[in-house]
Order: C-alpha cells, then structure tokens, then sequence
C-alpha cells in the first residue's frame, strides 16, 4: 500500500490536535507501518515538515506556530517594557510633586 503525503500530513496533524504535542515518528510507524519512514524524510526534504527535538519533539507542519506559551514574543516583551518605563515615570513624577 503507498503511503500518500496527504495520508501522513492528516495524521501528523490529528494527533498534534488530541495530544497538543508534536507527533513522534513512532506513532507513524505504528499507524502506518516502516513505508512511512521515506515519505517522512521527503517531506522533511521538501519543507513541508519539521522535526522538533527534545522529550517533547516529533513532526510538525512547517507552518506550524510553536506550541511554547511561555516564552513571550518579542513585540510582547518590547510592549510590557513600555509599559513598565511609562509606569516608572509616573511614579517618580508623583514622588518629585509629593515631596
């Protein structure tokens, strides 16, 4: 049986969905036997997927945004320091009027 792309790409984005994790190759291996493996690298080799290392790695879509939260975007952080500068300000334009 061919293994199509679209077949792998469904899959890997089904369980990136339910699990909210990269999709490991075992899993693919596991629903789609070793053909799998070669379709993987092609679609590594076209770009189309990315493999993400770590406890937590696997396949993504190469569009795919990160899933980390917890590291702010840069722009974010760029606004929050604005806002902190602007905050600081205020304060010592009312220490500088009080006392």
């Amino acid at each position: 049986m061919a293994i199509t792309n679209e077949q792998v790409l469904s899959a890997i984005s089904e369980y990136q969905s339910a699990n909210s994790r990269p999709c490991p190759a075992n899993y693919l291996v596991s629903k789609f036997g070793d053909e799998v493996l070669d379709t993987i690298a092609s679609l590594k080799k076209a770009g189309t997927v990315v493999g993400k290392r770590g406890r937590t790695g696997g396949l993504v879509p190469a569009g795919a945004a990160p899933a980390t939260e917890s590291a702010p975007a840069e722009s974010d952080v760029a606004d929050q320091f604005a806002a902190l500068a602007a905050r600081l300000a205020e304060s010592e334009q009312t220490e500088a009027a009080v006392g």
